[in-house]
């Protein structure tokens, strides 16, 4: 079954959805600094909106700044989240809030650290479609599969390059070159305009963070505006992300394991490596001798 390229975009939201925490993780790591024992995400006597060292320190980066006139607001914790003061995101822009001083960043780097394993399920909020997923990330590697009705996928993120597994062929195809630019990871380049409120999903209220992640790919650069909503518990439970005319919302199953299984990270022994390349005249595929099997590979 081909990889096709609404299908990587879903299985690159999803994984945007934990790894994009992780790569904008503050300097703090998590917690409160001047207590290092403390949980994170969850600061000493301050609450939400008290901003008494929003601006104290060298620490605070200008790229940490909201660019709301407004005041940001302090660390926040979750222990004490009073819902009813806080704005609904479905409806309104939330209060801006400081990237340092925000849950997802607090908390993804110390939860995470450079691994975990997550499951998902992702909806495409076009067309209703769901794809069941299981994503590991291992220091900037992603091993993504994904079940749809259609059957499974498995994709490879390594090391720059973007695998396919076909088990039933034991080909693992590459994507090279002039690979399709939408077959690649977009990099991150700055967060903006972060806010934070409360998400209503299914019925229930979540704390939410709300940015606008800039990112650059192959393409260029382009917008994806990420909404993670967490439980009581401070577990991710949901993710909303819209970028570029399409819209997801990812559930996660349980919690997010700071563990990731390294044998996964590495193409299957006995598989071939076929190479999957564009040109003029659209898709290449080449076995391992360098033979066009464009017309056979997929039969």
């Amino acid at each position: 079954m081909r990889l096709s390229n609404r299908i990587v975009a879903t299985a690159l939201a999803a994984v945007m959805a934990v790894s994009m925490l992780t790569a904008c993780g503050g300097s703090n790591g998590g917690g409160n600094p001047e207590n290092p024992d403390s949980k994170p995400g969850v600061t000493d006597p301050e609450k939400p909106g008290d901003g008494k060292d929003d601006n104290k320190g060298d620490d605070k980066k200008d790229d940490q700044k909201d660019d709301s006139d407004h005041k940001t607001e302090g660390k926040v914790d979750l222990s004490n989240v009073d819902f009813s003061q806080l704005p609904n995101l479905s409806t309104q822009n939330g209060r801006p809030l400081a990237m340092a001083n925000s849950y997802s960043t607090q908390s993804a780097e110390v939860r995470y650290g450079d691994k975990y394993t997550a499951y998902m399920n992702v909806t495409n909020l076009k067309d209703g479609s769901v794809t069941y997923e299981k994503s590991v990330s291992l220091k900037g590697n992603f091993y993504v599969e994904a079940k749809t009705k259609n059957g499974t996928t498995t994709t490879l993120y390594l090391d720059g390059y973007v695998y396919t597994l076909f088990p039933q062929k034991n080909v693992a195809l590459k994507y090279i070159g002039n690979a399709d630019p939408g077959l690649s990871s977009a990099k991150l380049v700055s967060i903006t305009n972060m806010v934070y409120g409360k998400q209503i999903v299914d019925g229930k209220e979540y704390y939410a963070e709300k940015m606008q992640l800039n990112l650059k790919d192959k393409k260029g650069s382009f917008v994806q505006i990420s909404t993670y909503c967490y439980d009581a518990q401070g577990r991710l439970a949901y993710s909303f992300d819209e970028s570029q005319g399409s819209s997801s919302k990812v559930e996660y199953i349980g919690d997010i394991l700071p563990t990731a299984d390294e044998s996964l990270f590495k193409i299957p022994s006995g598989y071939k490596i076929y190479t999957e390349d564009y040109n003029d005249n659209g898709l290449i595929i080449r076995d391992e001798n360098g033979n066009d099997v464009t017309q056979t590979f997929y039969d």
